[in-house]
C-alpha cells in the first residue's frame, strides 16, 4: 500500500524518507483552476 500526499505543505524528513509515501505536486491542479476561474470557466470538471 502507498500513501499519496500533496506538496501544499513542507513534508517532514520522516515523510521524505518513508518508502510507502509519495509526494504529488498540486501545482498543475491549482494552476488549471486559476486559469479556468480567470476565464470564467467551470472548475467542476477538475473534480471528475
Amino acid at each position: 500500500k502507498e500513501l499519496v500526499l500533496t506538496d501544499t505543505i513542507e513534508p517532514t524528513q520522516a515523510v521524505l524518507t518513508a518508502s510507502n509515501i509519495r509526494i504529488a505536486s498540486a501545482a498543475p491542479l491549482i494552476g488549471e483552476a486559476m486559469r479556468r476561474i480567470s476565464g470564467n470557466q467551470s472548475v467542476s470538471v477538475l473534480f471528475d
